[in-house]
């Protein structure tokens, strides 16, 4: 139709890292106002009308089977995300809601909840490292020629992703392991740095976001070395954004007193903060006293489920005082 077109068309399909990520998060705030758990029949028809849209649109359609960006694949299911990246999302959110009973049922058992707690309070390191085992193990066995090559979809290929997938695990536990030190340090000084919820934001907050958003929007569309370079302004323009907002200060009120979640953090009477990827209530020494008996902290924990409107429930001990 025209090279002229071809721009427009991309500027359309930019569109859909909006529409397409935007329907997935709507479907999650569904989820959590009830408005699709309640209906049995919600799982099924996102499962059978996903699945069929898929298969439609890889196999008659025009897009791949693979929902990873590959290199010298066109169209891609990934950049921008596709429609069958939408059906697929779809499916698979009624996949989840279809599994969620039987899931909500097993992490009643007290030793699943807390290893799926431990889990899920890595669950960010997972995501934000999980391409590094990849990288390395690629560059250990297949650039040097020493890990077989068999045919895409064969059965000795399909042999080989078990040692495959076991080599990748065994290196990301390792990254996980000596991660942990950072990801702590990285916790703490955010909870140092935590504004209060009453903070107005001030100018250094605005200038901060005005400096960083236009670097992370560039590093999101071009990578950090586009074309073979860093991009200086890119970087500087994210430290310089970083630096704003940090200087903004840490649980502030519009006149430099201390916020009120800063005050009762302060005292110890900040308690059950939700730990941030799993379900258990992280308080350090905090604890609330209830009907003349104490309850601590860690006696507190969040009921597996979906967690929709429900307090912490602190489990029963015996009163200690009069």
């Amino acid at each position: 139709m025209g090279a002229g077109s071809l721009s427009v068309a991309d500027a359309f399909g930019s569109l859909n890292y909006v529409l397409v990520w935007g329907v997935v998060y709507q479907l999650g705030f569904c989820w959590r106002d009830r408005l699709l758990g309640g209906r049995p029949w919600a799982g099924g028809a996102l499962v059978l009308g996903g699945g069929a849209a898929f298969a439609a649109l890889v196999g008659a359609g025009p897009f791949p089977v693979s929902l990873i960006l590959v290199t010298g694949q066109d169209p891609s299911n990934t950049n921008p995300p596709s429609a069958a990246m939408l059906a697929w999302s779809v499916g698979q959110v009624g996949l989840a809601l279809l599994a969620a009973p039987a899931v909500r049922r097993w992490l009643e058992r007290e030793r699943v909840w807390r290893g799926v707690g431990r889990l899920g309070s890595l669950s960010m390191t997972l995501y934000l490292w999980h391409m590094l085992p990849v990288l390395v193990v690629a560059a250990a066995f297949y650039l040097p020629g020493l890990a077989p090559r068999p045919a895409f979809g064969s059965a000795a290929w399909w042999a080989w992703r078990v040692p495959w997938v076991l080599v990748l695990g065994a290196v990301l536990a390792g990254v996980v392991r000596a991660l942990m030190p950072l990801e702590r340090l990285l916790a703490s000084v955010g909870g140092r740095l935590r504004p209060d919820a009453r903070l107005r934001p001030g100018l250094r907050v605005w200038a901060g976001l005005a400096a960083a958003v236009p670097s992370l929007a560039y590093f999101a569309g071009h990578g950090f070395a586009h074309g073979g370079r860093l991009s200086l302004p890119a970087v500087l323009g994210l430290a310089m954004g970083t630096a704003l907002v940090v200087a903004s200060g840490p649980g502030r009120g519009p006149g430099g007193e201390q916020g009120p979640d800063t005050a009762r953090a302060a005292d110890g009477r900040d308690c059950g903060r939700a730990a941030p990827g799993g379900g258990a209530v992280a308080v350090a020494g905090a604890r609330d006293e209830v009907g003349g008996g104490v309850v601590t902290a860690s006696d507190a924990r969040v009921q597996p489920g979906d967690g929709a409107g429900r307090q912490p429930r602190p489990a029963r001990s015996p009163a200690k005082g009069p």
